[in-house]
Parts: C-alpha cells; sequence; structure tokens
C-alpha cells in the first residue's frame, strides 16, 4: 500500500525519486534513481536540516516548519511526516514544489499509517530475531556444558 502511494506520487508529480529516512538520518525506504549519491550520508544530512530547520522555528517562535525546498540542477522538498520519518522527493526544475506539497498533502496520513505499521513489523522482527538468538545461545552453551 505504501509503494501505492509513493508511486502515485512520482506518477503525478513527475519526481524522479523519493527517499524516506527516520529523524535520525536511517534510510527506511527509497524509490526512483539517485544516480551515484551516497544515500546513508544522504539521509543524515537530511535529517541534520530538517532538524536545524525545526531549531531555528523555535529560536523565532514560530509553529514547526513541516517543508523545506532546496533549489538547484536538482530541487529537493523534504517534508517532515511526524517526529520520526521524513519524505524526500528529488525533482528537475520542470517540476512543480506546489504540485508537490499539494500530492504530499493528500497522502500524509496514509502513508504515515503505512510507515509505522511497517516500522513496527520491523521492530517485532528483529525482536523476534533477536529472542531466538539467545534461546539458540543458551542451548549451545548448555550442550557444552552436559558432559562436565
Amino acid at each position: 500500500m505504501l509503494d501505492t502511494h509513493i508511486q502515485n506520487l512520482i506518477d503525478v508529480t513527475k519526481v524522479q525519486a523519493v527517499l524516506i529516512c527516520t529523524s535520525e538520518g536511517q534510510i527506511f525506504k527509497q524509490y526512483g534513481q539517485l544516480s551515484s549519491i551516497d544515500t546513508e550520508s544522504l539521509g543524515v544530512l537530511i535529517a541534520s536540516h530538517v532538524s536545524a530547520s525545526s531549531g531555528i522555528s523555535q529560536l523565532l517562535h514560530q509553529s514547526q516548519l513541516f517543508d523545506v525546498s532546496l533549489e538547484g540542477n536538482t530541487n529537493i522538498h523534504m517534508s517532515s511526516l511526524n517526529k520520526k520519518f521524513i519524505i524526500v522527493t528529488f525533482s528537475d526544475k520542470k517540476t512543480y514544489k506546489g504540485l508537490i506539497k499539494f500530492e504530499l498533502d493528500q497522502i500524509r496520513h496514509a502513508i504515515l499509517k503505512e510507515l509505522e505499521k511497517e516500522s513496527e513489523n520491523k521492530i517485532l522482527s528483529r525482536h523476534t530475531q533477536e529472542l531466538l538468538f539467545e534461546e539458540i545461545q543458551d542451548k549451545e552453551i548448555d550442550r557444552l556444558f552436559e558432559n562436565l
């Protein structure tokens, strides 16, 4: 379902790529081509930029900035979905920023719901793997000391 929402965003807005990262800078999902870009570094820099923008808005006693755009050869639009996720679009100069913002506003809640589900599933999966690993370790240790 998340993939469908993002693909629709790409189709309607004609962005080249979409990146979803956590507020810590970890890449959660990537769609489209980000030609030879170190996405791990990019994720950290994006999270830092959004965090800095949030700090500026707090200093100026403004409501939190949710959208930040950078213009150049490649236009970058960063949008905080919540305190945990940031969605970033990459487009050329032909793509209208207003259309990107409009489409993101239309699907923000649906994307968030799907991201929360996927994030929860990843956490549960990781926890299950840790429990299984602990169980295997205990069995192996017990087996080592059985004959002593």
